[in-house]
């Protein structure tokens, strides 16, 4: 239930995207927002414009020809931040599975355990939950894995951008 102005990407699933402001984490459930919710910012333009029987434009789209790329997550947060929406406390409230930005906490329904995990994993020194509680030791956890990304932006690269407004 707070606001922000700066979220940097830490590490995505498949299904959610982890964020840091640099003192706490938070997490996008991309996987449950339904794709015709991201259509703008992924540009896609409709397959089909037809003229309904009042004359109105009806406009339909093949939300299976497009994948959800990091760019595509990168505009809905940017968005998300500047229209001021709710970021909420847990990822265990309904808004977290309807496209809403969480706070990652413990005991939060595996988003968690997942991260740390995946800090664990990436900084090889067997970080542990100290890390992402008091967030001293993240720049240094972070910058170990920055350096292993890919080249190119997907969903599951790993990429050093901030959303600064």
């Amino acid at each position: 239930m707070n606001q922000m102005n700066n979220l940097s990407y830490v590490y995505d699933d498949g299904e959610t995207l982890y964020l840091t402001d640099g003192t706490n984490y938070y997490g996008l459930n991309y996987n449950e927002i339904d794709k015709s919710e991201l259509r703008d910012y992924a540009n896609v333009e409709p397959t089909e414009v037809e003229k309904d029987e009042d004359g109105d434009l009806s406009y339909y789209y093949d939300d299976d020809s497009w994948d959800v790329t990091y760019e595509i997550l990168e505009e809905y947060i940017k968005d998300y931040i500047i229209s001021a929406c709710t970021i909420y406390e847990s990822g265990d409230c309904l808004a977290a599975s309807q496209g809403a930005i969480f706070q990652v906490v413990e005991g939060d329904n595996g988003w968690y355990e997942t991260l740390i995990n995946h800090l664990k994993k990436s900084s090889g020194s067997g970080t542990d939950s100290s890390v992402f509680e008091s967030g001293e030791d993240y720049d240094d956890t972070y910058e170990d894995f920055v350096d292993e990304r890919p080249d190119t932006k997907s969903t599951t690269d790993y990429v050093d951008d901030s959303f600064d407004y």
